[in-house]
């Protein structure tokens, strides 16, 4: 947006872009992110209009930065184009696990991928499509899989935390502690299971609050208040 354009970060100043009038979206500010990921560049932070609530969201710009191996214009390209990849990742996803065999739960399939805010986060390069995506694969994937797509998940957008539920809910198969037996678990047992399941889940919010405290120590009394809008 042009109005961001006087404060953008040095490292995107000299970088081939596309410039809207007015504000612009929210994907500008993870695009700086992506040039400087670790939030090293005071530029990239003076870049940012709320540095403290953007920086929390680090997955899908330090994914733009591997995919684009370091190199700033390759890296701007790789953050413009993810959503593609997520996109994609959906419809494979929506696939595999609803296994559609007829016509109409092929258009079902196509009418969950095709929606407003998935098109949105597409043409805006937002990050709203990566973390309901992750959040997706981790509602099918295998346990183990499971619990890095929530991490990923939880780096992307942290209100993704609501999400922890589906391990945490009474009677999930998530993070249950198998028994050997066909008989149902004493209270003791059931109990033990119980505190593990929440032990487990607990270790996911391990790398959100290890970035979460580096970005309060990069950014020291910072507010997370204000933000562009509701993306």
């Amino acid at each position: 947006g042009s109005d961001f354009q006087a404060q953008a970060s040095s490292r995107l100043v000299d970088l081939p872009r596309a410039i809207v009038p007015g504000p612009g979206y929210d994907g500008q500010f993870y695009a700086q992110m992506a040039l400087d990921p670790l939030l090293r560049d005071p530029s990239t932070l003076a870049g940012l209009d709320n540095p403290a609530y953007r920086a929390r969201r680090i997955f899908v710009p330090l994914l733009a930065y591997l995919a684009g191996f370091g190199q700033p214009l390759l890296i701007l390209q790789s953050y413009a184009l993810i959503n593609l990849v997520f996109f994609a990742a959906l419809l494979l996803g929506l696939y595999a696990f609803q296994r559609p065999g007829s016509v109409q739960e092929f258009l079902i399939v196509a009418a969950i991928a095709w929606t407003g805010g998935a098109l949105a986060s597409v043409s805006r390069a937002l990050i709203d499509l990566p973390a309901s995506v992750l959040l997706l694969l981790a509602c099918f994937l295998p346990p183990n899989l499971a619990k890095l797509s929530m991490v990923a998940a939880l780096l992307t957008r942290e209100t993704s935390l609501v999400s922890l539920l589906v391990f945490l809910w009474p009677g999930s198969p998530r993070f249950a502690i198998p028994t050997s037996s066909e008989q149902p678990p004493n209270p003791r047992q059931a109990r033990a299971a119980w505190i593990w399941q929440w032990l487990r889940a607990a270790l996911l919010l391990l790398p959100l609050a290890a970035w979460l405290l580096y970005v309060d120590a990069r950014l020291p009394g910072a507010s997370a208040g204000g933000r562009l809008g509701s993306n």
